[in-house]
């Protein structure tokens, strides 16, 4: 072997044993992320999620670092739901709500219940600009108390219209979501209906509803005066 060959050898391993390190020392660091989990099978499941297709879809359209993890945190609730593991999933709650507190805890759930993935399939047909959708979608995260209700089986309608008409007049937000599950669909449908009922509403209006739960998402119509 000449000395060029073994130079030449001798960098390749190098450069390899670099970029071994570096992916160890990336691997090592988004496991620090999630070390508040503690337990080896969910961080395994974070893990399973990450590379999941909602995932890389979700990931787009969100830039935070700290919302990244709150909605990897997110798709790991559903996932433990799904599998009827009841412990781990309240394991898991009580650790983001202790790591993040109560808003954190309820943006995980916000994706939990899959409404931040059926809210960017509706905007995406009514938003081209990548960095307004990103900015918006960012928004709603962290204002969830001002861009979204969710609704219980023992809330009043009228008071539920009623919060909802004061928050959509304060905040004009451009985008806003009412969301009920099981037997508080009723009082959903029942919000929906007034809705449709408002003369000149300034809201586009789209139902989504599946599996024991109803989404109503509201658009604000752009003005091209």
């Amino acid at each position: 072997m000449s000395s060029e060959d073994l130079q030449s050898n001798m960098f390749k391993g190098m450069f390899h044993y670099g970029e071994d390190k570096l992916k160890e020392l990336i691997r090592k660091f988004n496991e620090r992320k999630i070390a508040f989990i503690q337990k080896r099978e969910t961080i395994d499941l974070v893990k399973e999620q990450i590379k999941s297709g909602e995932w890389n879809l979700l990931n787009k359209y969100i830039r935070n670092k700290k919302l990244q993890l709150l909605v990897q945190m997110g798709l790991t609730l559903r996932r433990l739901e799904e599998k009827k593991d009841y412990i781990a999933l309240q394991d898991l709650r009580s650790k983001i709500n202790y790591k993040f507190g109560e808003k954190a805890l309820h943006i995980s759930q916000f994706v939990q219940n899959k409404i931040l993935t059926e809210f960017i399939a509706s905007y995406l047909s009514t938003q081209r600009n990548m960095e307004d959708l990103i900015k918006n979608i960012e928004d709603l995260l962290n204002n969830l108390e001002r861009q979204a209700i969710f609704i219980k089986a023992t809330d009043s309608t009228t008071k539920i219209f009623e919060n909802l008409n004061i928050k959509l007049t304060a905040n004009e937000p451009e985008s806003f979501i009412i969301f009920a599950k099981e037997s508080a669909i009723t009082n959903a449908e029942k919000v929906l209906q007034n809705l449709q009922e408002i003369k000149d509403f300034n809201y586009k209006i789209e139902t989504k509803q599946e599996k024991g739960q109803l989404l109503i998402l509201l658009f604000k119509i752009k003005s091209f005066d």
